[in-house]
């Protein structure tokens, strides 16, 4: 089953707690056996190959708005440190504390 948001909105597992946009989710495997009537409907499997559990939109805005701005920050990070920006280093280090706190508050 594919998830079932095509936007971009910020996501948790209900499992491990991971953080991510709604495209980074995977299908949900056997959902027969996983998806019961009444229950809210997961916006996908969590991305984190270890867990697999399910993960939902984040309901609460103020929560979803810090989570955004979360994997926002993630992403830049990851785009400076593939493009080997060694004197960023101590931008490195504050921006990922953070994304750290941000998570944190989620």
């Amino acid at each position: 089953m594919k998830p079932i948001c095509d936007i971009y909105i910020a996501t948790k597992c209900d499992n491990c707690g991971a953080i991510a946009y709604s495209q980074e989710l995977q299908h949900i495997s056997d959902p027969g056996e996983r998806l019961y009537a009444g229950e809210t409907v997961p916006a996908g499997q969590c991305p984190n190959k270890d867990c697999g559990a399910l993960a939902h939109v984040i309901e609460d805005a103020r929560a979803r708005e810090r989570a955004e701005l979360a994997l926002d920050i993630e992403s830049t990070l990851n785009e400076w440190r593939y493009k080997e920006h060694t004197d960023t280093e101590d931008a490195n280090v504050l921006l990922t504390r953070a994304m750290l706190l941000l998570k944190e508050q989620i």
